[in-house]
């Protein structure tokens, strides 16, 4: 807020520089008086848009998430089905007894499998559309022996990524076991029904490195299409 305040004002500074430029001799003094003033509009509004973007700790669970990349395509989270298929092949789906509205479809990547998707269907599991939700999006992470799994990117991390780094970009996550997995919910309360939450869920192997990261989206706030 207070960086707009002062970009505000070294704005109408600016205009009054401009106005008085035209009973003044001396442009040379004006013009640098006018770029230097203007460096320092582009430098203010950089550096409050910079303090905005990497804000990511205070944001929701679902705002987190809502950006998400996976293999560089801007796909979001949550997606419809059909945004998903552009860029991945769906396996054969299956449906899981508890959850009369959900197909499950593993899914590939250049013809290998690279994780799996949970659809909520508005109607029924017999008539899967491509304006369905995906509402969970599990992404294995790139093996360089296997030649297999995905990259992913929000909240300025990625595959890449370090403990440390997730944690300084998104904040202490709400559970952690053992610094083997991490998890972001805005809901504390584990008891949770699976699809009643917004939750990022990442798995680490022995280096520390991410092997998995499972987004989960609450099905009470999908717009039914």
């Amino acid at each position: 807020m207070k960086k707009s305040k002062v970009i505000v004002l070294l704005m109408l500074v600016m205009v009054c520089v401009i106005g008085c430029t035209k009973n003044s001799t001396n442009t040379e003094s004006t013009n640098d008086a006018m770029q230097n003033l203007s460096k320092e509009v582009q430098d203010a509004s950089t550096q409050e848009s910079a303090n905005v973007t990497e804000n990511y700790a205070d944001l929701s669970t679902a705002e987190k998430m809502q950006n998400l990349k996976v293999n560089g395509h801007e796909i979001g989270m949550p997606c419809q089905l059909g945004e998903f298929k552009k860029y991945f092949t769906l396996k054969d789906g299956y449906t899981l007894e508890p959850y009369p509205n959900i197909v499950v479809f593993p899914y590939e990547n250049n013809g290998l499998e690279a994780g799996e998707i949970w659809v909520y269907c508005s109607e029924s599991t017999e008539n899967v559309k491509d304006t369905d939700w995906v509402c969970i999006m599990d992404i294995e992470m790139f093996d360089p022996i296997e030649e297999t799994g995905m990259s992913f990117g929000f909240c300025n991390i990625n595959e890449k990524s370090t403990m440390e780094e997730i944690i300084k970009k998104m904040g202490e996550p709400t559970t952690k076991t053992d610094y083997i997995s991490f998890t972001y919910n805005d809901n504390a309360n584990l008891e949770t029904e699976l699809f009643d939450i917004d939750q990022i869920s990442l798995s680490f192997g022995e280096d520390g490195s991410i092997k998995e990261c499972t987004l989960f989206y609450n099905i009470n706030k999908l717009e039914v299409k």
